[in-house]
């Protein structure tokens, strides 16, 4: 589970509500991650790093979920090798932060497409910093052209090729009315349209041991479905 948590998680009632959830889902044999991510992170990577520590000081967690959406800036069309950059900067920070967890990051599924200084893809300059990804491959078709597998194809095959898991993500929120963003989601499709693409998803990479699983946005409209 990504539980969301804030840089003032310590000194807030929120405290005692994610050491709830965490208790209950040990019961249960669920692993936590602390998910956090605003994207003015890439420009000022001390406010991930305190966020971090925050998050470490708990001692509730065992690994950190970031979702750092460098890919939705205003200018990321005009230079995403330079935010890119800074992105991977970022990452590279929270990797220093004494005491660190476990680093997963969320990835856009057109990462593949930019370069970076290292001669690699962002893709997979990101992979080698991170312990584990998740692609944000928001479709809600499974096969064919432009489809969860498809878009998520190059991510997988970067994940194999650096040796660390990676999961694939649908969306559930409402994004809005138009073709576009409806294509990206499940919602109001029901909750036996999404039972059935997670389970032919898990089938068609049964035997892929880079594949780790689907990721779901979010819990509270997964149960409006």
């Amino acid at each position: 589970m990504y539980l969301g948590v804030g840089p003032d998680i310590d000194d807030t009632p929120d405290r005692e509500w994610a050491q709830a959830v965490v208790e209950l889902g040990q019961q249960d044999g669920v692993r936590v991650a602390a998910l956090g991510g605003d994207v003015g992170w890439v420009f000022d990577p001390d406010e991930a790093i305190n966020w971090q520590r925050a998050v470490v000081r708990t001692g509730l967690f065992d690994r950190v979920h970031v979702d750092v959406e460098v890919w939705k800036l205003d200018d990321w069309r005009a230079r995403p090798i330079e935010l890119g950059a800074s992105y991977l900067r970022m990452l590279s920070c929270l990797l220093a932060v004494e005491g660190s967890l476990p680093l997963e990051a969320d990835i856009a599924f057109h990462l593949h497409r930019v370069s970076t200084a290292s001669g690699d893809t962002l893709e997979t300059a990101v992979m080698r910093l991170v312990d584990a990804v998740t692609v944000l491959s928001y479709r809600n078709t499974v096969t064919g052209a432009d489809s969860i597998t498809d878009v998520a194809a190059s991510a997988l095959r970067s994940a194999a090729s650096v040796g660390i898991p990676c999961r694939l993500a649908v969306e559930t929120q409402y994004l809005g009315p138009d073709d576009v963003s409806r294509k990206q989601t499940f919602h109001g499709l029901g909750k036996n349209a999404l039972d059935a693409a997670l389970s032919e998803l898990d089938r068609l990479h049964v035997d892929n041991p880079t594949y780790a699983g689907m990721a779901v946005h979010d819990y509270r409209n997964w149960r409006a479905l």
